[in-house]
């Protein structure tokens, strides 16, 4: 089955444009300055402070929510200062960003604008155009003043970059040539990988796949085996539950609600968004006829932002479906059900409950029985995408997904990809996902990436200890910095 392929076009320093950047020098006449983005959990820190205890740099910078490198550190950014700053009176760095470079970053400030829903805990402010793009400026001007007043050649990011902040920074090195990476927790038990480009963070499965043959019956590790025991299962992802919550974890996760000021707001500005929610009709069983399910992703969260590209717009993907579905098929969509209504705008449900084609189920409606019954699977995204092909269900994608490669996965940018893939189901031609195909894509993530947890949350469902991850970290550390 030939997947569309999404043509981005780069205006950015080639390789050895980068490295001969006059800002920064040459290999040869560079120092070894590190920036540490994150690394805000215990065993991030401990990691770093390992790694460090047996590297030597002219300097070392570090953003993250307390300087647990002490003495070590030479530049100092507490993360929440460096979320907050919406405009330039909090910049201490002189230097502005010139015109070109931020011309060239504009699709980078379309994300950022978007991006600043994870923020906004007042829905009316911050949601105006003028006071975003001021934010955005402001922040795109204290990274590059961070950079070029303290020469990092090197920035390492703990996770996808998918805050304002952090995203601008990222962008900026790839632009300027400072040397930059991230890792990032995936959806299989135990597994995490390594990039310099979000949009280039999967092409390394299938790059191994291309070039290593892989048999179906694949040998894998006890923790990919259990990836697919638990798959295979019917039981809820263990982030969908508190199973495996300390005592202390589950008090803690109380007391974050208790004492935020906008656990009590929130309410308030969620109320439209809720009671436009619930005006939405609903039907109580699953559709007799064939129909294509969309469950709706968490937002605001990494998996659509920058994840998803322009289908951050939720809607917009629902809206392409449903007009390239052929007669008789319906769209079913369901709400995420831990979704914050005041991260909703209103409209959005008037505007597909109005579309014919679209019907919305409840958010208690099992998403198990909804893929067992659909004919294809959308997500942006998600893990729904995932467990559909343990089941042998195809998938259409519309952002970025580690399983993008198997088959039974189409890459859709427009209706003419949509009504493609319908044809091919329709006709019976469309390639299924077998057990064999997933357990080489596992081997794949296993050979490029890292065993271990990246977010300490996953421990509980975890076939490793946190010791076991810091050491895998430290691991990790001395082979993505040169």
């Amino acid at each position: 089955m030939t997947r569309s392929a999404q043509t981005r076009t780069r205006s950015r320093p080639l390789p050895e444009q980068r490295r001969a950047n006059p800002l920064f020098g040459t290999p040869e006449t560079r120092s070894r300055r590190v920036f540490f983005n994150g690394f805000w959990q215990p065993h991030h820190e401990e990691a770093v402070k390992r790694y460090l205890s047996s590297h030597d740099f002219d300097a070392v910078g570090l953003l993250s929510h307390r300087n647990f490198l002490a003495d070590k550190v030479d530049v100092f950014v507490r993360q929440h200062d460096a979320y907050r700053i919406y405009d330039f009176r909090t910049n201490p760095y002189p230097h502005i960003p010139p015109r070109d470079l931020v011309e060239r970053l504009a699709p980078v400030e379309v994300t950022c604008l978007k991006m600043m829903d994870r923020h906004s805990k007042n829905p009316f402010k911050p949601r105006q155009y003028e006071f975003r793009k001021r934010a955005y400026l402001a922040q795109l001007s204290y990274a590059y003043g961070l950079l070029i007043e303290h020469r990092f050649d090197r920035v390492v990011f703990s996770n996808l970059p998918h805050n304002v902040f952090d995203y601008a920074l990222h962008a900026l090195c790839l632009e300027l040539g400072i040397e930059t990476s991230f890792f990032y927790q995936i959806q299989v038990k135990d597994c995490y990988l390594h990039a310099i480009e979000i949009d280039q963070l999967y092409a390394q499965l299938q790059a191994y796949l291309e070039d290593h043959e892989v048999a179906e019956d694949v040998p894998l590790p006890q923790h990919l085996e259990a990836e697919i025991s638990d798959r295979l299962g019917e039981g809820k992802p263990f982030y969908m539950t508190n199973k495996g919550l300390s005592l202390w974890q589950r008090i803690y996760r109380k007391q974050k609600r208790l004492f935020r000021v906008y656990t009590y707001t929130q309410t308030v500005f969620a109320t439209r968004g809720y009671l436009a929610y619930l005006r939405v009709p609903k039907v109580n069983r699953i559709p007799d006829e064939p129909f294509v399910y969309f469950a709706l992703h968490y937002q605001p969260e990494a998996t659509t932002s920058p994840m998803g590209g322009i289908f951050v717009d939720q809607y917009y993907a629902v809206l392409m479906i449903a007009r390239a579905l052929p007669q008789g098929y319906k769209v079913v969509v369901k709400e995420h059900p831990r979704q914050r209504f005041w991260q909703r705008f209103p409209e959005n449900y008037a505007l597909l409950a109005n579309e014919p084609k679209v019907v919305f189920v409840s958010q208690r409606t099992s998403s198990a029985e909804l893929t067992r019954k659909a004919a294809i699977i959308a997500p942006i995204t998600g893990t729904v995408g995932w467990e559909a092909l343990f089941q042998g269900k195809p998938v259409m994608l519309f952002g970025e997904a580690f399983y993008e490669s198997l088959p039974g996965v189409m890459r859709v940018n427009s209706q003419e990809d949509i009504r493609t893939m319908l044809e091919l189901y329709q006709e019976g031609r469309l390639e299924s996902c077998r057990l064999g195909d997933i357990r080489r894509l596992l081997y794949a993530i296993h050979k490029t990436g890292f065993t271990g947890v990246l977010d300490a949350d996953y421990l509980r469902n975890s076939m490793t200890t946190e010791e076991a991850s810091t050491s895998t970290l430290v691991e990790a550390l001395e082979q993505v910095i040169s």
